[in-house]
């Protein structure tokens, strides 16, 4: 039987347990309606997950299907997670189906909830009547959704979290070593919507340099080669204004860990952070700007972020920017793409945290300007090679949709797959993990 199967069947039968909760018809305009469906949700995800069927009353100790009252706004996917994000800790994603009665055809808004994973879900704050702050709430026999009062009870659910969160993290590790990407309702739309804002991107910065008149091989055009790389955040939330995102971004730029950060706000007017297209963007390589920082490619960022949760970043090698050591155009560094990746992607991460349930992150790289490049050990003496490795191809890109428990659980298994692929152009290098571990040691130790 399906799930849809089995959804259609408890709506004509209808029984609570403890995976199955009726409710009556909530007004989730209302603060005491949107606590109601979250103490739901809370005790179903601090179980084994189940469904919260709204539209259903008691009538004669039968559960009967009601039509929704005409006073009472449709129940949409937005606004049910805006009720479980208003007062439920951590941040749940819950899906909404809207499933049909065929005795009383009345539709019926069903959510589904997941089970916890690695910590029990508590009330974010007080509705009087309904929850209470800081307070856990399970699913009871009766059944009933109700505060853990026995040692048993409160074992019963922190041995579920241990042990979820250790298949969880199992799992993951899996899941990055072999490639695969996570079955999720949003990711085909996330993916698409990444790939639309990247192209856009780089159409902007195009169009910039363009209209600046720049000509075509100065190096603030990176004419030997770039990296990009785009981020699309799974929020159903947005950031209300430009000033909003704004002071956001500073709040992620707080733990900065290269002296050259990626998404870069320089405070010089001609370089600035400045309002454009929707967003907030900065062009570092401005034609005309005081270039003191040096004249090469790798200072000459262009980023863009959106309300919505979508970041662009691009920019040149840093190894073009080192006659000294290496000829332009000729080398990619064994360890700068794993922290100029990393550092971009926990940009995103700290960015992530300042809206409202964001469990997903697209990301998007791409490596341009390869071909003929040699990998060499460039910073420092940190490893030796024992000869050059070569590309043969001119660009690569590589996609990874990732959850951000998996960030902040498996950083350096993240890490190695998203740039992996870069390294095996260069003579089918694998890259080893113990490289990755010792560079994010050494990129996380500055924050």
């Amino acid at each position: 039987m399906s799930r849809r199967d089995e959804l259609e069947e408890a709506l004509l039968d209808p029984q609570e347990d403890l995976s199955f909760e009726y409710k009556a018809w909530l007004d989730l305009n209302s603060n005491h309606g949107k606590a109601t469906l979250a103490k739901a949700v809370i005790a179903m995800a601090n179980a084994d997950g189940g469904y919260v069927v709204i539209g259903y009353e008691e009538e004669v100790d039968t559960l009967q299907s009601i039509p929704k009252p005409e006073n009472i706004r449709d129940i949409t996917q937005d606004l049910v997670n805006g009720a479980i994000q208003r007062f439920a800790t951590p941040a749940l994603h819950v899906r909404l189906e809207v499933i049909t009665n065929a005795r009383t055809g009345v539709d019926h808004p069903v959510v589904v909830v997941p089970s916890t994973t690695t910590t029990p879900v508590m009330a974010v704050r007080d509705c009087e009547g309904v929850l209470r702050q800081a307070r856990v709430y399970v699913r009871q026999p009766g059944p009933r959704s109700e505060e853990p009062r026995t040692v048993d009870e409160w074992r019963s659910l922190l041995d579920r979290c241990v042990q979820r969160s250790r298949s969880t993290m199992l799992d993951a590790i899996r899941a990055i070593v072999e490639g695969r990407v996570e079955e999720s309702d949003t990711e085909p739309n996330l993916q698409e919507k990444l790939i639309t804002f990247v192209t856009r991107s780089r159409k902007r910065h195009e169009d910039l340099l363009d209209a600046a008149k720049v000509p075509v091989d100065a190096v603030t055009r990176m004419p030997l080669g770039r990296y990009e790389i785009g981020f699309a955040f799974d929020s159903p939330a947005t950031i209300p204004n430009l000033t909003s995102l704004r002071e956001r971004i500073d709040a992620a730029h707080r733990i900065k860990l290269t002296g050259w950060p990626t998404f870069l706000v320089m405070t010089r007017q001609e370089m600035a952070p400045y309002a454009a297209d929707g967003g907030v963007e900065a062009w570092i390589g401005r034609a005309g700007a005081d270039r003191y920082l040096g004249e090469d490619a790798a200072h000459s960022d262009f980023w863009r972020i959106r309300p919505e949760g979508l970041l662009y970043t691009t920019t040149g090698y840093d190894e073009d920017g080192v006659p000294d050591r290496v000829e332009a155009g000729t080398a990619i560094d064994i360890t700068l793409p794993i922290w100029r990746v990393a550092e971009a992607l926990l940009f995103a991460r700290r960015l992530a945290a300042t809206y409202d349930g964001v469990e997903r992150i697209a990301v998007k790289v791409k490596w341009s300007g390869l071909e003929g490049r040699a990998l060499q050990a460039l910073s420092g003496n940190r490893m030796r090679m024992s000869f050059d490795r070569i590309c043969r191809t001119a660009e690569i890109e590589s996609s990874r949709s990732i959850t951000i428990g998996q960030i902040d659980d498996n950083l350096p298994e993240i890490i190695q797959a998203i740039v992996a692929p870069l390294y095996e152009l260069f003579d089918f290098y694998e890259l080893p993990r113990q490289i990755v571990e010792q560079e994010l040691e050494r990129l996380t130790r500055r924050s």
